[in-house]
């Protein structure tokens, strides 16, 4: 079974249905130019010049321990009060919270919490978050006022149109159950570590990807190769400004080419429906509504989350 096409839509009211059936048939839909490239091109310099500094740290031997598995798996909220500002900016003067109205039936919120830019480089090549499902705003989609619903939305910072850049995978979401037997089925042993699942290489650690760097780049090509044979999967090619919305159930991790050449950056966060603010003063972001103007469109209004 080779990779299969995912449905692309642009973002227009007249396309909103297609893309939410898309996100029912398949847990997704490749979104095509929804972002202002000059804020990801932003976005980029900015994690970039971050994660180098993350990997001097690392080299001097300065790095705390307890950030050692977020070091390996890639993935940093690089965003400081300005950038911030403008990710929400830039959020509000997109079609993007059209369809997020739709998909979650008014107003919806997302959360600065679980925003991450995540890194996949050639001079690291085990170094990302294996497969795995979302879900980190369940605390918040439970409470949900009209829907539990959860939803990623996942953009390249670099155009991935070609075989050397590693770009996104998803598990069809009717595969769902014979993925994670999948999953649990294919493990390796790498010295005293037993078993571990190679689809979920954030489980590795540093030392393990010094020891045994080349044993692992082994076993996830055969992983690899067996996913895309056993299961309905995805990895579609995206221009920068392009995105995938999916489900929080689906199942996804980077689609690595073998002996990739491409460095790639890219962007995610959640969005969920409204509710209820926690109390718990950790979380924090901005709600989405439209109000209605007396004979003319409706307003977008950007409110903080508490």
């Amino acid at each position: 079974m080779a990779l299969m096409g995912s449905q692309k839509y642009p973002l227009k009211p007249e396309y909103c249905d297609h893309i939410i059936n898309s996100v029912k048939l398949t847990g997704h839909c490749v979104l095509e130019q929804v972002w202002d490239v000059t804020f990801l091109d932003k976005v980029f310099s900015v994690a970039d010049r971050f994660f180098e500094a993350k990997d001097q740290v690392w080299y001097l031997g300065k790095m705390p321990s307890g950030e050692l598995n977020q070091y390996f798996g890639s993935f940093y909220d690089v965003f400081d009060n300005h950038l911030n500002d403008d990710f929400f900016d830039c959020i509000a003067t997109s079609a993007l919270p059209m369809l997020f109205t739709v998909m979650l039936q008014g107003r919806f919120a997302i959360m600065k919490n679980e925003r991450a830019v995540r890194r996949v480089d050639p001079k690291f090549p085990v170094r990302l978050s294996g497969f795995h499902v979302d879900g980190q705003l369940s605390k918040l989609s439970s409470q949900g006022f009209h829907t539990q619903d959860e939803y990623t939305v996942w953009s390249p910072l670099v155009d991935v149109m070609d075989d050397c850049t590693p770009r996104l995978m998803l598990i069809d979401r009717n595969d769902h159950a014979s993925f994670l037997a999948l999953y649990d089925s294919i493990v390796i042993d790498l010295g005293a570590k037993k078993n571990i699942p190679i689809l979920g290489l954030s489980k590795l650690n540093l030392d393990l990807e010094k020891k045994f760097l080349k044993e692992i780049l082994v076993a996830r090509e055969n992983a690899y190769a067996a996913v895309v044979e056993k299961q309905k999967c995805y990895a579609p090619k995206l221009k920068k400004g392009d995105a995938i919305i999916f489900d929080k159930n689906i199942w996804h991790s980077s689609f690595i080419p073998p002996f990739f050449e491409n460095k790639r950056l890219s962007l995610d966060f959640r969005i969920v429906g409204d509710h209820t603010p926690t109390t718990d003063e950790g979380w924090d972001g901005r709600f989405f509504s439209y109000k209605n103007r007396f004979l003319s469109k409706k307003k977008l209004i950007m409110e903080k989350y508490r």
